[in-house]
């Protein structure tokens, strides 16, 4: 008998609160009977039961699906998967603001109704409000409990960068993830649904804020509906330069209107970035002024304004370089860097294992060696797809030649060659190869900027490409 997939909603990233930890007996007894509810939901095959646990305003803060498309996402998924099992393991029950924020660890255990065992671990914290004697979730994140480490009280202090920043009262801190930045933090509103996000990166070669800002409010032109720029130029972050642009729009996971001020601004080789959202649209001029708080109250140590981007790499770089090897022996791959270009480990996010940027000696093209987590989640085919797919949302006339088949250090291997554009950044062409070796995805991509210069760049990519190894 086929159980149904209803816990694959966990596998959704987004956002949600913050963490003062104290241990209430009877609060723990009842959010835990609350989770029991849904274990029998599950075990039952019951998806009215599970779905009445969430508020009908449901929705993972920031970038996640709503009610409904929770609901369509565990139905299209109950095809995948069989037999499901899931046991959670509390790390803290506490009151935040209004809500009791819970964090979590959950270890799912399927049958693939093709074949295969499916395992995962998720980390998590979810948001509860009282339902009677219950309780109903109202948002959920992705979020490792140690990353409540930077948290005290209303303030957010990130050691490795030596940046600080505080939230209003009423307002919740929750560590977030994101694919590209670190630090990211999420801010909930006291509203529950308006929300704000900080995070960083080590500033790309020529790239400023400036040009960063605009690429994103080009990805958001074309990915959202209904997008209208109110406002966009200079504004000054303390005695930093940053930029500012003021736009409204919905998403295709939200159909509620919305109204982002976007900040971005760079300090010690790291680009900064807060957005703030105001949901609906119309609640902008009642939070603008917390809005303008919370970023008043950025500060940034002296030693990191000079060079945070080195502070963060040495703390959270993975793999050695040598002249123009990049070796990873944990993985047991390396990689290497044509003469006279230059070979550096990078600062994307933890979703990453690592990144390394090969760069020429001149010019803004740049190769791009990561390797990510799969979890065991995906094929080849399903990844390289998915990129695909993500280059056609944020740039409407995007050429994608076809997929071609190759061998890599003897595994399998899939190529691609596209060409897009994107405001801020211009016209790239990418070279980009895909290697999966057990849960490792392996990707090299190579940006050729302008695309012009790509029949130059092209054999350069080839052999940076055949040069990958892997034990």
């Amino acid at each position: 008998m086929k159980k149904t997939a209803i816990l694959a909603w966990g596998l959704m990233a987004a956002l949600a609160g913050s963490l003062a930890f104290a241990q209430d007996t009877e609060l723990r007894a009842k959010v835990e009977a609350f989770y029991q509810k849904l274990d029998r939901a599950t075990e039952t095959e019951n998806l009215d039961e599970f779905m009445s646990c969430f508020t009908p305003d449901y929705m993972e803060v920031w970038a996640g699906p709503n009610r409904a498309q929770l609901k369509a996402i565990i139905e299209k998924n109950n095809t995948d998967l069989e037999n499901i099992s899931a046991r959670r393991e509390f790390k803290n029950i506490t009151r935040a603001g209004k809500y009791i924020q819970v964090v979590s660890r959950v270890a799912i255990k399927a049958d693939k109704a093709g074949g295969g065992k499916h395992e995962m671990n998720l980390d998590e914290v979810q948001f509860l409000v009282p339902d009677g004697d219950s309780f109903k979730i109202q948002s959920r994140a992705n979020a490792k409990p140690e990353a409540y480490k930077n948290f005290q009280g209303n303030t957010c202090t990130d050691d490795t960068a030596g940046i600080q920043f505080s939230v209003p009262e009423g307002w919740v801190l929750v560590p977030g993830a994101h694919p590209y930045m670190r630090g990211v933090t999420f801010m909930l509103a006291p509203d529950g649904t308006s929300a704000a996000m900080f995070g960083y990166l080590e500033l790309p070669s020529n790239v400023g804020a400036k040009e960063a800002l605009e690429g994103d409010d080009a990805v958001c032109k074309n990915v959202a509906k209904n997008f209208e720029m109110f406002q966009a130029g200079e504004y000054p972050v303390g005695d930093l330069k940053g930029y500012e642009s003021i736009t409204r729009f919905t998403i295709p996971q939200d159909d509620r209107d919305r109204k982002r001020w976007r900040v971005y601004f760079s300090a010690g080789g790291l680009l900064i970035t807060f957005n703030f959202d105001a949901i609906p649209a119309e609640r902008w001029d009642g939070l603008k002024p917390d809005f303008e708080t919370i970023l008043a109250s950025f500060s940034m140590t002296p030693e990191s304004q000079k060079d945070a981007a080195s502070q963060v790499r040495a703390q959270t770089a993975k793999g050695e370089v040598a002249g123009r090897i990049y070796s990873n022996d944990e993985l047991g791959c390396q990689i290497a860097a044509p003469k006279d270009w230059t070979l550096k480990t990078s600062t994307l996010g933890p979703q990453f294992i690592f990144s390394v940027d090969i760069t020429p000696p001149a010019g803004q093209s740049i190769i791009r060696f990561l390797a990510v987590d799969t979890q065991g989640q995906g094929s080849l085919e399903q990844f390289i797809q998915g990129d695909r797919d993500a280059l056609k949302m944020i740039s409407k006339d995007a050429e994608l030649g076809e997929i071609q088949d190759l061998e890599l250090a003897g595994y399998p291997a899939k190529m691609h060659v596209s060409r897009f554009a994107i405001e801020g950044m211009g016209d790239i062409k990418r070279k980009a190869a895909y290697i999966l070796v057990k849960n490792t995805l392996y990707c090299i991509v190579c940006d050729a900027k302008p695309a012009a210069e790509f029949d130059t760049m092209e054999p350069r990519f080839d052999e940076v490409i055949q040069s990958f190894t892997i034990n």
